[in-house]
Order: structure tokens, then sequence, then C-alpha cells
């Protein structure tokens, strides 16, 4: 032990059920928007729970939603909120300095991290509308399934 701190800790997770129940709800979200998108769940480390291409979403949206979603994780705020910090803090080239350090991350807006009890548990990433229409969805799946029960929160909101 280093000054009398345990060697463990309790870690909640996101459970596979709650990441279908968050894809469900980012897919439901979405065709009320008419938008058809990629949505990625991510759980605490950043590994992925789920991901589901909507029909006639880009190529390109998975992948984009996946780094959406491992953004939130990583940097425990919505991305979109975490790009203006970047942005302030390092310049123009914040973002391009962040991004190619960080491996598999995107600063769009669109992910969005879950917390429960403090902890992040894991995060929501959509892909294939607007920065805005993105994190809206992925804050109204979050919203939905908070609805259902579950102990999920989102850090920003609607």
């Amino acid at each position: 032990m280093i000054d009398g701190l345990p060697p463990t800790r309790s870690v909640q997770r996101l459970t596979g059920r709650a990441a279908l129940q968050l894809v469900e709800a980012a897919a439901e979200s979405a065709a009320r928007e008419r938008l058809a998108v990629a949505i990625a769940v991510v759980g605490d480390v950043g590994q992925e729970l789920a991901t589901f291409c909507m029909d006639g979403s880009g190529p390109q949206a998975p992948a984009v939603a996946r780094k959406k979603a491992y953004a939130a994780v990583a940097y425990r705020v919505p991305t979109d909120e975490f790009f203006e910090e970047a942005h302030k803090r390092f310049g123009p080239d914040g973002v391009a300095m962040l991004t190619t350090a960080v491996e598999g991350t995107m600063l769009l807006g669109g992910g969005v991290p879950l917390f429960v009890d403090g902890q992040v548990v894991g995060a929501v990433g959509v892909s294939g509308g607007r920065g805005e229409q993105d994190k809206a969805i992925a804050i109204a799946a979050v919203s939905s399934v908070v609805g259902l029960g579950t102990t999920v929160t989102a850090t920003a909101e609607a």
C-alpha cells in the first residue's frame, strides 16, 4: 500500500444490456429527427460494448462514433466542450495536437460520457448529423435509459 491506500477499488461498470438500451434509444431519437447515424457505446476504459449503424449512415460513421465515445471517456467531458477548451488553452492547433497525441479520439460534437456516483462508466458516441445533432441524440439516449431505471447519468443537459 502507498500512503495507506488499498491496492484495489470497487468500480461501477456499464452493462451490455444498458449499452444495447443506449443504442436503441439513440437510434429512435435519430429516426425522429430523420437522421441516419452510427452509434457507439464504450465502457469505462474505452472498450467497445456496442456499435450500430442505421440504414443510410455513411461508411465513416461507425469509426467516428467510436472515436467520439472513446474521447468522452478519456477526457471525461462531452467532446464538443473539450474541443472548445482545447482551442482556448492551446490555440488553433490544440485539437490537432490532442487527437494526434491520444490515438483513437475525435473531438467533434457527439461524444457524451456517462457517470455513476462520480465515476465514468462509459460513453455514447453518435456520428452522422451535425455535431449539435449528434450530441442531442446521445443525450436523449442517456436520458431515456435513465428513465428506464438504470443508474447511468449524462454530464451535459439537453
